[in-house]
């Protein structure tokens, strides 16, 4: 069940929404109109919020407890990809793609999500070459730690290629 949200969770939503990188291109009135189409929603500890494969229908932002993000390759056993903490975003990436859910949600404990449909998300969207450019950027820079999360082993990202193109960069760690 969703329910509308009350004063003192709007502005802490319109506080996250703020902070949020790919919405930083925002207007004043673009937030506020988000902030108004946003629903909250609570799942119980252990629920899939979605699994891998779904269709995106929403964009979540955590408001209370903590919410794990699980993805595997083709046939693969599940890897935690993140954990969001309140003010974590996720679901961003289908919404804008089309594709299906690259990775499953789920409630690490009883936790409140505001959620944003996609219909209201594309209609922010459109017309909107900056939202549109930030969140390509948004999508590609997931999607590469999502491989290297999923593809190399924790020796081959500290020690292997990619580690030394980040050293070589001056982003990787000593």
């Amino acid at each position: 069940m969703s329910i509308f949200l009350n004063t003192e969770e709007q502005k802490w939503l319109s506080d996250v929404f703020r902070k949020i990188d790919f919405l930083s291109v925002l207007t004043i009135g673009q937030f506020d109109k988000l902030t108004s189409c946003t629903l909250k929603k609570h799942f119980h500890k252990k629920t899939a919020i979605f699994n891998q494969g779904d269709k995106g229908e929403y964009f979540y932002i955590v408001y209370d407890g903590t919410v794990s993000i699980w993805a595997s390759k083709e046939g693969g056993e599940k890897k935690r990809i993140a954990k969001l903490n309140p003010g974590g975003y996720f679901g961003e990436s289908a919404l804008i793609s089309g594709e299906p859910r690259n990775a499953t949600a789920i409630a690490d404990t009883k936790v409140d999500l505001f959620i944003l449909s996609k219909n209201d998300f594309n209609a922010l969207m459109r017309g909107n070459i900056q939202l549109e450019n930030k969140m390509r950027e948004i999508m590609a820079r997931r999607t590469s730690q999502r491989s290297l999360e999923l593809f190399y082993s924790e020796s081959e990202k500290k020690n292997g290629f990619f580690s030394k193109i980040l050293k070589f960069f001056g982003a990787g760690s000593k």
